[in-house]
């Protein structure tokens, strides 16, 4: 049944929406969808602003003369990146590879807080159209079983992946839908290079309509642009089943003026809702120094791990006087994931 919305009840809904989502992620039949907006706050550059540094780097370091760059800036933001690496290919043939490996490699600090508070959670897959490794730094530090790190190329691997979807205790992927910066074959920029990984083949397009159809995902880090090959898939799986109710969930961060505004919150939760089938849990975010402020979702994720922390000691305690072999084991291992997260806990509380 759809919801009536009123100008004052979208916070009461946003509420509502993170306690539908915080007991879907619980269940533990979801997968998290991870964005550039995650990796920002650790100088990694937005797709928006990537466009600006390779032309830059075009300009500087490749002698490409700037006003061939003006030319092409009218062009889509795909065609954009395009032009300038075949600017950049005709004067060095391996300067496109060395910047897309600079931009994206591993850093000093490599996962902020959000990743681990993220990680901690029963995600049984994460995908991500990040170049960067962050997440897997995050997945090592916060989790006794490392994830496997897989890229669309990796066909038999992604097919391993889609033969656990329905397996509850498989080993979780983290899946770079994208490609990785330091496998450039992999790296999925450019509008020819979208076209090899989408339109060439269906093959990518069948991978993420079969995730976005057989899980509940939550979106974090992302924008919705109707340019991005897999946002045209969700709009698919939209079509295709034209649900009533929202399946999947995004953590939205909107300007705090926007946010304050109860009437235009509601016209963003409809157009999320009505186009792509996501519903958003709202956070505001602020302007500081020119540059975004994130804040907030911290406390959304940390209000997540703090109910999914305390499900876990309540089911320790539910089955520790229980007496078959199988349920000790299970709460022994209930027992291991609770340490896991106090030796996490207080390593950065130490590093503080």
């Amino acid at each position: 049944m759809k919801r009536k919305h009123n100008y004052n009840s979208d916070e009461e809904i946003n509420k509502q929406v993170l306690d539908e989502m915080i007991e879907t992620i619980l269940s533990g039949n979801f997968v998290c969808f991870v964005g550039a907006g995650m990796s920002v706050p650790l100088k990694y550059p937005s797709w928006e602003d990537s466009i600006i540094l390779i032309e830059e780097f075009a300009i500087r370091y490749c002698f490409v003369d700037r006003s061939d760059i003006i030319k092409i800036r009218g062009l889509n933001r795909l065609e954009r990146a395009q032009g300038v690496k075949d600017l950049i290919e005709k004067k060095k043939k391996d300067s496109y590879q060395e910047f897309i490996y600079t931009t994206f490699k591993e850093k000093d600090t490599n996962q902020s807080e959000d990743h681990c508070l993220l990680l901690k959670l029963p995600f049984q897959h994460v995908l991500t159209t990040n170049y960067d490794v962050c997440l897997e730094h995050a997945d090592n530090k916060v989790r006794d079983e490392l994830s496997l790190s897989i890229n669309w190329k990796e066909k038999l691997k992604v097919e391993e992946l889609l033969d656990a979807l329905g397996a509850n205790n498989s080993r979780r992927r983290i899946f770079h839908i994208h490609g990785i910066y330091d496998d450039i074959n992999s790296i999925v920029f450019t509008s020819r290079e979208y076209t090899e990984c989408y339109d060439n083949t269906s093959y990518m397009k069948n991978t993420l309509w079969t995730i976005l159809t057989t899980k509940r995902v939550l979106f974090v880090g992302y924008r919705f642009n109707d340019d991005d090959e897999y946002v045209q898939i969700l709009k698919k799986c939209k079509f295709d089943f034209d649900r009533v109710k929202p399946r999947h969930y995004t953590l939205y961060g909107i300007n705090i003026n926007d946010y304050n505004d109860k009437k235009k919150r509601i016209e963003i939760r409809e157009m999320l809702t009505r186009k792509y089938s996501v519903e958003p849990i709202f956070y505001p975010v602020w302007e500081d120094n020119g540059a975004e402020n994130h804040s907030e979702l911290r406390n959304i994720l940390y209000a997540i791990y703090s109910t999914y922390k305390a499900n876990i000691e309540q089911e320790v305690e539910n089955n520790v006087n229980i007496g078959s072999k199988t349920d000790r084991q299970s709460a022994e291992r209930l027992r291991q994931i609770m340490r896991a997260n106090y030796d996490y806990s207080r390593r950065s509380n130490d590093s503080a």
